[in-house]
C-alpha cells in the first residue's frame, strides 16, 4: 500500500527569481539546435539554475535541482513554448544527500542548452520521509506533482517525459518507469547508465516508453556495483536490461519499443569506471537519444541505427540497435539447432564445428548478455572446406517491405581461439528464386573485432593485458544493419534463404549470433 503524504508541504525555494546561473550566452535560436547537429556541443540555449525543496517538517529531504534553457538573462524567463522534462535519478556512491544529485551538473548543463527542461533529484532519505526504503515510486510521484502543480517551471514543461538513472538509480527507473504513465505523461524515452538490476526481474518496458538506450563501459562490474560473475550467472548489469526491453512476453519476435546500447572502452581510469556521467561520450549520446526520441528530431537516428560517431567522440565502443518494425528469421529462443524462428531450416556445413544453442553467459562465461543465442566454431584453414550456415524460409518471402538485414554478433574470447585478436570478416548472401547475391560486413560497419580483454588489478599494467578478468571481458554483441538494396541480384519480393559464409576466416575462430531478421 502507497504511503499517504500530506500534499500541504512546506514549498520552501531557494533563489526565487530563479536567476541563481547563467551560462551559455550565444543568442537564441532554436534551428540551432539541429541545422547541423553535433550533439557533444553545447546548444544554444542559455542555462539557469534553481534549486527546489518541498521537504515536510524540515526534513530537507525532498529536493533537487531545475536546470532550465532560458532566453533572457535578466528575468530567467523560458520561451512561451513549454520544453520536454528530462528527470534524473542519481547512483549511490557519490557523496551524501546534499551532494549526490549534483554531481550530474555537466550532464544537465549540457541537455538543457540544447532545449530540454532538466531536472536533477535527491533519492536519499526515504526512509526519513515515508517510513520506508524502497519505495522510489513513490518518491517520483511526489516529485512530478512538485514539479507540475507548483514548481516555477509549471507553466514551461510539456506532458513528455525522459528518464535517466545511473546505477542503483537506473534500477529505479527500470522498475517503475509506469509512474510517469500513471501520472498521464507520457514516457518517450529511458535511459540507463551502468544501471544495477535484480536477475530474477525482466525489464520488458512493455508499453511504458517507446525507447530504450543502455550505456556500460569496459570495467563496470566492479564488485560495488554489480557483485562477481558466477558460473552460468548472467551479469546484474544493463545488458540484461537491454536484451529483456521491448520484448513481448507471448512472442519474442515483437518489439514495442526502440532499443540501442553502448557498450564503451576507453582503458583509462577517468572512463573506464562506473561513474562516466559527465564524460564527452555521455554527453554525446545521451542528447542525441533525447534529441530524436524526446524532442523528435529524426536526424540523430544516424548516430543510432546507422552507427556514425558524433564528432567529438574518440573513445572505441561497439552498438546494438533493435528496431520496433522487423521480420525474425532466427532468434534461437525455440533452442532448435535445426528450425529457425519462422519454421524454415537451418543447415550447417562442414566446416561449422561445435554448434549449440543456449542462454548466452551460460555458454560462454565472458557473455554479458541474457538471450538465446546460437554459438559454433569456426575451426578449418582458408577455403579448405564451405563454412556455410543457411537459414532458409518455411515459404518464399517478400520483404519488400524492409529496407535492412540485421543481426548482431561476436567474437568469442577464448585463449586458444584467434589468439592474434584479429577481426573477422565474412559474407552475408541473400538468394532468391532468380538469384543470389552478397556482401562482405566489412563493408558495412567494419569487420567483427575480437572482444576487448580486461585485466585483473594485478595485470593492469600488461599491455596488452593478457588474463582477462572475469565480469570485466565482455564478449559482448554489435549490431549490423545492412541496406537490401546492397543486394543487387536477388528479387527482395522472392527470398528463400540467408547464408552466413565464413570462407574468408582462417584459423580457429568462435562466433556468437542472435536476432537475424529484417527491419525498416
Amino acid at each position: 500500500m502507497k504511503t499517504n503524504i500530506n500534499k500541504n508541504f512546506i514549498h520552501r525555494t531557494r533563489n526565487l527569481n530563479l536567476v541563481s546561473e547563467i551560462e551559455n550566452a550565444t543568442p537564441f535560436r532554436l534551428d540551432d539546435v539541429t541545422s547541423q547537429p553535433s550533439p557533444g556541443r553545447s546548444g544554444p540555449f542559455k542555462v539557469c539554475v534553481h534549486d527546489y525543496d518541498f521537504s515536510p517538517n524540515e526534513k530537507q529531504w525532498l529536493y533537487g535541482r531545475i536546470y532550465a534553457p532560458v532566453l533572457d538573462e535578466v528575468t530567467c524567463a523560458t520561451r512561451q513554448q513549454p520544453f520536454n522534462l528530462v528527470l534524473i535519478a542519481h547512483a549511490d556512491g557519490q557523496g551524501p544527500s546534499s551532494q549526490a544529485h549534483t554531481n550530474y551538473d555537466s550532464l544537465a548543463r549540457h541537455l538543457a542548452s540544447n532545449a530540454l527542461m532538466v531536472v536533477c533529484f535527491n533519492r536519499y532519505g526515504l526512509g526519513e520521509v515515508f517510513g520506508a526504503i524502497n519505495i522510489f515510486d513513490r518518491l517520483l510521484e511526489v516529485h512530478l506533482d512538485y514539479l507540475y502543480e507548483s514548481s516555477p517551471i509549471k507553466d514551461f514543461i510539456t506532458n513528455e517525459v525522459a528518464l535517466i538513472g545511473h546505477s542503483a538509480g537506473g534500477r529505479s527507473v527500470l522498475r517503475f518507469a509506469e509512474v510517469i504513465q500513471q501520472k498521464n505523461k507520457r514516457l518517450k524515452a529511458l535511459v540507463a547508465l551502468a544501471s544495477t538490476v535484480e536477475l530474477d526481474e525482466d525489464y520488458t518496458l512493455s508499453g511504458e516508453t517507446t525507447a530504450f538506450l543502455g550505456i556500460n563501459v569496459l570495467r563496470d562490474s566492479d564488485l560495488i556495483a554489480f557483485g562477481t560473475k558466477g558460473n552460468g550467472q548472467v551479469m546484474k548489469s544493463t545488458f540484461k536490461a537491454y536484451d529483456n526491453a521491448g520484448i513481448s512476453p507471448n512472442n519474442s519476435s515483437l518489439l514495442s519499443l526502440e532499443k540501442d546500447m553502448l557498450f564503451v572502452n576507453a582503458q583509462s581510469s577517468l572512463v573506464g569506471n562506473h561513474y562516466f556521467q559527465d564524460r564527452s561520450f555521455s554527453l554525446a549520446y545521451i542528447n542525441a537519444f533525447l534529441q530524436l526520441h524526446l524532442n523528435g528530431h529524426s536526424m540523430f537516428r544516424r548516430f543510432f541505427k546507422f552507427q556514425q560517431k558524433p564528432p567529438t567522440v574518440e573513445v572505441s565502443l561497439w552498438q546494438q540497435h533493435a528496431d520496433r518494425n522487423q521480420l525474425v528469421l532466427a532468434n534461437f529462443e525455440n533452442n532448435d539447432i535445426t528450425v529457425n524462428t519462422l519454421n524454415g531450416p537451418i543447415q550447417l556445413s562442414e566446416g561449422i564445428k561445435n554448434p549449440v544453442i543456449g542462454e548466452a553467459h551460460i555458454v560462454d562465461e565472458f557473455s554479458p548478455h541474457d538471450t538465446r543465442v546460437l554459438k559454433f566454431d569456426v575451426a578449418m584453414e582458408k577455403g579448405k572446406a564451405s563454412k556455410l550456415i543457411t537459414f532458409g524460409f518455411n515459404q518464399t518471402a517478400d520483404l519488400s517491405a524492409f529496407g535492412y538485414l540485421s543481426f548482431r554478433a561476436t567474437q568469442v574470447y577464448h585463449p586458444d581461439n584467434n589468439p592474434n585478436g584479429s577481426p573477422k570478416d565474412f559474407t552475408i548472401r541473400l538468394q532468391s528464386s532468380n538469384g543470389t547475391s552478397g556482401v562482405n560486413i566489412s563493408e558495412f560497419g567494419g569487420a567483427l573485432d575480437f572482444p576487448v580483454i580486461a585485466a585483473p588489478p594485478l595485470f593492469a599494467v600488461l599491455t596488452p593485458p593478457r588474463t582477462p578478468a572475469n565480469g570485466q571481458t565482455k564478449n559482448t554483441m554489435r549490431s549490423y544493419l545492412i541496406p537490401l538494396k546492397e543486394f543487387t541480384e536477388v528479387d527482395i519480393s522472392e527470398v528463400i534463404a540467408l547464408t552466413l559464409d565464413f570462407s574468408k576466416c582462417d584459423g580457429h575462430t568462435t562466433f556468437i549470433f542472435d536476432d537475424i531478421g529484417f527491419s525498416q
